[in-house]
């Protein structure tokens, strides 16, 4: 296994955690956790544009990189990591927000 092998994984987690940070954002609860407010149409518009284009854009690459079978195979993993990453991210920053603000008692 070379270093480009390395590469094309690490380059399509990172599209997908990108895809899937924009679709997130993109979401009024999010934004409204993130940023104490909601953003306007038109930015949230272009947030789940953004996510969806690099979700494709991350499955070209795979395909064309890996090949039809272990591309998508390699593909559909991947999304399932970034989306759990993201999902995780999100976890921690409202508990680090809450606990920030004393709204959390620390587990004994």
């Amino acid at each position: 296994m070379d270093g480009l092998f390395w590469k094309n994984h690490m380059a399509v987690c990172l599209l997908l955690m990108t895809a899937f940070t924009c679709l997130s954002l993109s979401m009024p609860r999010h934004q409204g956790d993130l940023f104490g407010k909601e953003l306007c149409i038109k930015t949230t518009k272009y947030l789940r544009l953004a996510g969806w284009i690099l979700l494709l854009l991350a499955l070209c690459f795979s395909v064309g990189n890996m090949g039809w079978s272990f591309g998508i195979t390699a593909y559909i993993g991947h999304t399932s990591l970034a989306a759990g990453m993201v999902f995780v991210a999100l976890i921690v920053e409202s508990r680090i927000k809450a606990r920030r603000n004393g709204r959390v008692k620390e587990l004994v």
